[in-house]
């Protein structure tokens, strides 16, 4: 038996998404509308100007090794820039927890591993928010 969790007030889904195989994933928010998720900001205690948020990331304030953090979408602006927006963000902060060099190629004509492996993880979770966001039927046409 699937145990399905009870969302707060504005949020339409919930789904976790992983950068790499393995444990470590970011858990996502979809919210009906920006003004729901702005609500829902304005209790979380950002120390953000959150007035004109779209979309963001939040980092747990204590680190903890699986959960890395929060990605938070709302409905109004589903479309691919936001996504992939919000993924590099995301995938920056896990990138750093694994001390990827994604700065500094050794050889500036052709991309290092870990170059590869920071685009691959970005690649990966645009493609899963965007199949979680089909089967919830939340789209943008």
């Amino acid at each position: 038996m699937t145990r399905r969790r009870i969302l707060p007030a504005g949020m339409i889904c919930a789904f976790r998404v992983h950068p790499e195989d393995g444990r470590p994933y970011y858990s996502v928010h979809v919210w009906e509308s920006r003004k729901a998720l702005r609500q829902y900001l304005a209790t979380s205690d950002t120390g953000q100007d959150i007035r004109q948020v779209i979309a963001c990331c939040l980092w747990p304030r204590r680190r903890r090794p699986v959960h890395i953090g929060e990605i938070h979408l709302n409905q109004q602006d589903l479309d691919q820039g936001t996504i992939s927006h919000e993924a590099t963000h995301a995938v920056l902060e896990w990138a750093r927890r694994q001390s990827l060099d994604v700065h500094n190629p050794s050889d500036p004509a052709a991309a290092n591993d870990d170059e590869e492996r920071f685009c691959e993880a970005i690649g990966r979770l645009v493609y899963s928010i965007d199949a979680q966001l089909q089967e919830n039927r939340l789209c943008k046409k």
